[in-house]
């Protein structure tokens, strides 16, 4: 890869445009006083880094939630072993506030196996507390689950109208989440993002399964790390090719071919390998000629052929797979290709067997008869919402994907303003499931959102969609090109195509072929 497309997958979110951590300081000392609560005055959190802070941390929230007043986090980085806020008793709102994204920190402890904050709200049209939450880092230390955590709402969905309003988050970080940076649950609706930053998870940056209608505006997603199988180490093999050694288990067969991505050095392993088993944990790339500064870290992504599909007892999509697939269950992989249009797409796995897995939700339909592909992905944002969501002036970056929609009703998706860039396997990927929504792509910056296998994905890749307006976009050419700016698989109803535009880097090749692979046009 190009070492300017490098530098674009990997630089600090500083360098893009907004400063990492920085968020509105509420005025210390002036901020307590106007607080109805303080977490070291009223609760005697420590926030000194060592001093585990959860019954300080979890006071606080019990405290803000039953006096549904301003509450004042100052600055220090509380630990804890996770946390809760339970809104269902609220119908007014909570202002939690900290000294500055940076400044109040609380940090998931190592070892914890929950969320770092789970938020719970209350059900049912108008009886909701939609609580802000302001000026602080969610710093999830790799371990874990979900940085911020919106649980899904199943015992009073029913009774209360069947979904409860998610907060407001207003410059606040969430970095090194062990699994999604944020993640919105079923029937959590009406959310809104200013200045959040998500950085680092080990799955997706946001994953949204909610009743959707979220916006997200001037909000970065960076770095989602968790794609196939994590590389821990790097070596010669003895024959000058690369060895390497998976954080789990591999479950490959010599002869599968594999993406191989993150790994840094002068003649670099990026790319497209056949593999020949070593053992459990250790694999070589076949062609590969490995040299000592390559850094031991980085992803194999097998592609793995789809051999069969088939219904699964409770009606969902169950493939087979050619080769053992290597996967655990909550997994998440990237279908293409497969006979059957709806399952292509991203999609959480249940693992049957080590050749069988069952696309959590795909509803499985006659045509399904096997073919296509599947990778393990990780996503700047994953949607499956059947509803609206609103992305205004916000990045996304160094990714597998940088957005995924599937939506098995449809999905409206509306992105205006910022940058996808620097995604390793494409930009946008929408597959509207069983209704064709319309979308829009307004004035945004894509580019090196194919840096795999050079001529392989698109910028943008359109499945079973509605009218999508794609309109006053700049695609940035870094390096090989994708085969086409904008693919559209049938039955795609149309595109508005306007006022659209490209440049090539000075070392890239000319964009020779057309902008749009099996689209039609609407005028």
């Amino acid at each position: 890869m190009p070492a300017l497309c490098l530098l674009l997958a990997m630089q600090a979110p500083a360098a893009r445009g907004q400063p990492a951590e920085v968020g509105r300081a509420p005025g210390g000392a002036a901020a307590s006083r106007g607080a109805d609560f303080d977490l070291r005055r009223d609760f005697a959190a420590r926030g000194d880094g060592k001093s585990d802070d959860t019954k300080a941390l979890q006071g606080f929230l019990d405290a803000c939630v039953a006096s549904g007043g301003r509450c004042f986090a100052p600055a220090g980085t509380y630990t804890h072993t996770g946390l809760t806020l339970d809104t269902t008793r609220r119908t007014a709102g909570i202002v939690i506030q900290g000294a500055g994204a940076g400044a109040t920190v609380w940090k998931l402890r190592p070892g914890s196996t929950g969320h770092a904050l789970t938020i719970v709200g209350s059900g049912g049209y108008g009886n909701q507390s939609r609580p802000r939450i302001a000026d602080l880092t969610i710093d999830g230390s790799g371990t874990g689950l979900d940085g911020i955590h919106f649980a899904d709402l199943k015992h009073d969905a029913t009774a209360l109208g069947g979904y409860y309003q998610g907060a407001d988050l207003r410059d606040v970080t969430v970095k090194f989440a062990g699994r999604d940076g944020v993640y919105v649950g079923l029937s959590v609706n009406a959310g809104q993002s200013f200045n959040l930053w998500v950085a680092h998870p080990r799955r997706n940056g946001l994953t949204i399964n909610g009743a959707g209608d979220w916006r997200f505006l001037n909000s970065q997603f960076y770095g989602a790390q968790r794609a196939g199988l994590p590389i821990t180490g790097i070596a010669d093999n003895g024959s000058g090719a690369a060895r390497v050694t998976t954080y789990r288990p591999h479950g490959l067969a010599s002869g599968t071919l594999v993406d191989a991505w993150g790994m840094n050095g002068v003649a670099g392993a990026r790319g497209t390998w056949k593999v020949a088993v070593v053992d459990a944990n250790h694999l070589d790339l076949l062609g590969s000629r490995f040299t000592p500064d390559w850094i031991d870290s980085g992803w194999i992504v097998p592609i793995l052929d789809i051999a069969g599909a088939a219904r699964s007892p409770e009606g969902a999509v169950r493939i087979t797979t050619a080769l053992p697939h290597g996967q655990q269950t909550g997994d998440q992989v990237f279908v293409r290709d497969m006979l059957g249009l709806p399952a292509n797409g991203h999609w959480i796995v249940t693992v049957v067997d080590e050749r069988t897995l069952d696309l959590q939700n795909a509803k499985h339909i006659r045509p399904y008869t096997g073919g296509g592909t599947l990778r393990p992905a990780t996503f700047g944002v994953a949607i499956t919402s059947p509803a609206a969501n609103f992305f205004s002036d916000c990045t996304i970056y160094s990714s597998m994907i940088g957005l995924s929609v599937t939506s098995n009703s449809g999905n409206i998706v509306k992105f205006s303003g910022g940058e996808i860039n620097g995604n390793w396997m494409g930009g946008f990927s929408i597959a509207s499931l069983g209704y064709y929504a319309p979308n829009a792509i307004t004035n945004v910056e894509l580019g090196a959102n194919s840096n795999i296998k050079a001529g392989a994905y698109s910028d943008i890749l359109l499945m079973n969609t509605g009218a999508t307006a794609i309109v006053g976009n700049q695609f940035v050419l870094q390096g090989m090109p994708a085969k086409f700016l904008v693919e559209a698989v049938e039955p795609t109803d149309g595109i508005v195509w306007s006022a659209n535009a490209y440049t090539t880097h000075e070392r890239a090749p000319p964009f020779a072929a057309a902008p749009l692979g099996g689209v039609k046009l609407r005028q």
